[in-house]
Formats: C-alpha cells, sequence, structure tokens
C-alpha cells in the first residue's frame, strides 16, 4: 500500500505522539509499504529526507503559530501529493484540515488518529475561559469530520470521542492502543547510579522522579506543590525533574518554581530531556517512584514506559491511566498536591498496589493499522 501521513509534528520532535508515529511509519515502511510523511519544518531540519525508509517532507510555516498555520500553509502540498496515494492518515492534532481536503479533493479514503477528546476538561487545562471555548469549539469540529475510519489509542479516549461525536461511530472506529519501546536486555537494571552521581543523591535517599513534558495537562504545578509535605514525611526524599523545554512558557514557570523550592531547602533537582533514548532508560531505572501527575491522559505513554521498566508508580486516576497502568502503584486523584504526597510517601513505605503487566506492543499496534487501512480500501 500506498500511504500518507499528514502530521503538524514528527521525528525529531520529541513528544508521545511523535514516537506512535515514527513508530508507526518506519514499521509500515519495514513491512514493504510506501510510507510519505508531509510535516512542519524544524529548526536544523532538513525539507527533504529519508529515514529508515520513510521519506519526509517538510514544510515551512511562519514561526508565529505556527502549529495552528500548518494546516493552511501545508493545504497546496497534500492536495499536490494526494493523489500518489492509496490511503490519506492523519491525527487530531493540528494536521485534521489539510488532509481531509487533500483526501476528500482527491477521493481517497482518510483514516484520522485521535490522540485525545478533552471536551469539558478544557476549562480545566486553559487558564482563561475564552481559551478554553475556543479550543473545544476547534475539537468539536475535527471530530466530527466524515473521516473513513478513526482510531483512538485507549476505550477512555473512545468513549470521550462517542460523546463528543454525537453520533454511532462503533462501525467505523476502533481501539488501537500505542505500542512501547521494550527494555534493552543490554541495559543494566536498577540502580546504576548514574543519575544519583549526577544530583548527588546518595544511593541510600528516595528518588522520585517525572519526566515529559511541562504542558498544563501533565500537572507538574500539583507534583511541585506536594515536595514540601513529601519531604517533611522523608527527609531523605529527593526529586528529580527531567523536562523537555517545550512549550517554553510552562517551562519557564516550573523551572522558576524549583528556584522557590530550593532557596526553601527543598532536596529537587531539574534537567533537561535527554536526546538518547538508552540514557533516559538508565536515567529512569535510578528511581524509586516515577509519578504521572496528569490531569488528562489519552493514552499515558510514560505510565506505560515506566510499568515496562517495573519502577513502582504514583499516578493520578484520569483518562486512560487505569487502563495501561501495571505492576507496583499507587492511583491518586487528581488535581491534588495532598494526594500526590500521601501516594509517593505510601510507595517509600511499601504499601503499593498491584496489577499484572500488560503488553503494548509496536508489532502489534502496526498490524492493527494495516487491517485498517485494508478495510478502507475495500469501502
Amino acid at each position: 500500500m500506498r500511504i500518507l501521513l499528514v502530521l503538524a509534528n514528527y521525528y525529531p520532535y520529541i513528544g508521545g505522539a511523535e514516537l506512535l508515529f515514527r513508530n508507526l511509519a518506519e514499521g509500515l515502511a519495514q513491512k514493504g509499504h510506501i510510507v510519505k510523511v508531509i510535516t512542519r519544518h524544524l529548526p536544523g531540519t532538513l525539507l527533504f529526507e529519508t529515514i529508515h525508509g520513510v521519506e519526509i517532507e517538510r514544510v515551512k510555516v511562519p514561526s508565529f503559530f505556527s502549529l495552528y498555520l500548518f494546516s493552511i500553509v501545508s493545504l497546496p502540498v497534500v492536495i499536490q501529493q494526494a493523489s500518489k496515494f492509496d490511503v490519506i492518515h492523519t491525527s487530531s492534532n493540528y494536521s485534521a484540515a489539510s488532509a481531509f481536503i487533500g483526501a476528500k479533493m482527491t477521493q481517497r479514503p482518510i483514516v484520522c488518529t485521535v490522540l485525545e477528546v478533552l471536551g469539558q476538561r478544557w476549562h480545566v487545562v486553559q487558564a482563561t475561559v475564552l481559551k478554553a471555548w475556543l479550543y473545544r469549539i476547534v475539537e468539536n469540529i475535527v471530530v466530527r469530520l466524515p473521516y473513513n475510519y478513526v482510531i483512538t489509542i485507549s476505550e477512555a479516549t473512545h468513549q470521550d470521542l462517542l460523546n463528543a461525536s454525537n453520533k454511532n461511530l462503533r462501525g467505523c472506529s476502533l481501539v488501537i492502543y500505542s505500542g512501547i519501546d521494550s527494555l534493552d536486555d543490554s541495559l543494566p537494571k536498577r540502580f546504576n547510579g548514574e543519575l544519583r552521581q549526577h544530583c548527588n543523591i546518595p544511593a541510600h535517599h528516595f528518588l522520585y522522579l517525572y519526566f515529559g513534558r511541562p504542558g498544563i495537562t501533565k500537572g507538574v504545578e500539583y507534583l511541585l506543590e506536594a515536595v514540601p509535605t513529601i519531604q517533611q514525611n522523608n527527609s531523605q526524599a529527593h526529586l528529580v525533574l527531567i523536562l523537555s523545554h517545550d512549550p517554553v512558557d510552562q517551562y519557564q514557570r516550573i523551572y522558576d518554581k524549583v528556584q522557590i523550592l530550593k532557596l526553601s531547602g527543598c532536596k529537587i533537582d531539574l534537567l533537561l530531556a535527554v536526546s538518547s533514548r538508552a540514557k533516559l532508560i538508565e536515567y529512569l531505572l535510578d528511581a524509586d517512584c516515577i509519578v504521572v501527575p496528569s490531569l488528562t491522559e489519552g493514552f499515558g505513554l510514560t505510565t506505560a514506559e515506566a510499568c515496562a521498566l517495573k519502577i513502582p508508580i504514583v499516578a493520578t486516576q484520569v483518562g486512560s491511566i487505569p487502563e495501561v497502568i501495571s505492576g507496583h502503584h499507587v492511583l491518586v486523584k487528581p488535581r491534588s498536591a495532598e494526594a500526590i504526597a500521601t501516594g509517593v510517601t505510601r510507595v517509600w513505605r511499601g504499601e503499593v498496589d498491584y496489577t499484572p503487566a500488560k503488553d503494548f506492543s509496536w508489532n502489534k499496534m502496526v498490524a492493527g493499522y494495516e487491517q485498517v487501512y485494508q478495510e478502507v480500501l475495500k469501502l
């Protein structure tokens, strides 16, 4: 099959959705399909290149509101390319409009992966009522477009989609879970000491850790508010944040809060996200506990990855997290510093719950999308 992916963000952009689509594109190419990605140009990247069998065309978009302008600027390229492919595939984040128009103008079937549907929760994760209202209107438009097939990445997101679309999509929608990277047997299994040495944390101290983006929906502020209570419960507790720099305004807000906490005597370190996947895993394996304080989750990639590493987890009971969590864990209510502090203290004391391991395979995910493409091409 010839498959065209239209995505506002793609590798080397770092994020859960980007990891999903990179593994999907490269997995399809490895199985012999012709795969092309049309995406947004990022500083330092080439306009045209092929990576692991996937052809990539990057469209230059003005830096001002570049994500929101992607669908407009990319539309001529999408229309020009769409007729060369059997099926168009896009996601619900910033790229659906140009992909949908390009598919309809060239009479090609279109598949959309819906990563998350916030609905009324926009009012929780946005600072102003106006922003929440605008985002919800746009989301409603995007999820109600008449795609040939819609994929969601969890049962929770699928239910949110059904609620938002006001119609029965069960005949043309499906849940396909994201995969996660398996642990390389050559990596150290626990406590290789590199992260602790880097942050000067003794081996016997309790290290709890957050990794990922600093976006509003990630709830990092509530984790920071919990730090004084956690340290009061355990004077040897030490928090490490491994954060990407994007979005910049959220990163700066967290950075400023960290400095205030450190001045008050809290044990906390802030590291920029590492570019090497192997290095990140080595860092994570040094932790006694990983905290996922999200306000909402479409899949919960960091939760599933931490579970695969068999590290105890404290996670909020939102969205898909109860679906994907396994191993030793504590689920807590969202938007509560007190609940997070209690959860981390429970892990320190060994008072955790347990769920058997769950399998999230990239190969299974790629095979699921193959079946969807084949089905829409029969229509």
